[in-house]
């Protein structure tokens, strides 16, 4: 929680988490996408979310969606967030019909950071984004169609 902009580095309450869920909903219902919930496969419990998020904001080129993910720190470290990415691109440019894929990330969050590389993104930049330095990474159709063959 500590990297996500906008938080406070703790649990929502619950009218934050009940904001977010609209927004989900909403995401999808305008651009055919958002974020998953992630369900541990024994329990049914909720550990966390991965998908696609568009920011009209972001300040480099005309690319604006995001991957991204949240998870449970039980659950790191068990390959779900790299294999949630993967999940995501192939919706992303095979249902959606996306061209580029970017990752935004604040530079000291090295382990999303190796997901991103792990998962194909590759390192564009540095930007200033929402008030925080960041960097971001991106994969192309093109690269991602070289890489699922």
């Amino acid at each position: 929680m500590r990297y996500l902009l906008g938080g406070n580095g703790g649990p929502l309450t619950r009218e934050q988490s009940a904001g977010q869920i609209a927004s989900f909903t909403r995401r999808w219902e305008e651009w055919g996408f958002g974020p998953w919930a992630v369900e541990h496969r024994a329990t049914g419990g909720l550990i966390g979310r991965i998908g696609l998020n568009y920011y009209e904001d972001f300040p480099e080129g005309k690319y604006k969606t995001e991957v991204g993910w949240l998870l449970d720190p039980a659950y790191w470290s068990r390959g779900l967030a790299t294999e949630g990415a993967a999940a995501a691109y192939r919706y992303g440019f095979r249902e959606v019909g996306l061209e580029r894929i970017i990752g935004i990330v604040k530079p000291e969050n090295l382990a999303s950071r190796r997901i991103m590389e792990k998962s194909g993104l590759c390192l564009q930049g540095e930007v200033r984004f929402r008030g925080h330095d960041m960097v971001w990474y991106a994969i192309d159709y093109e690269d991602w169609e070289y890489m699922e063959v």
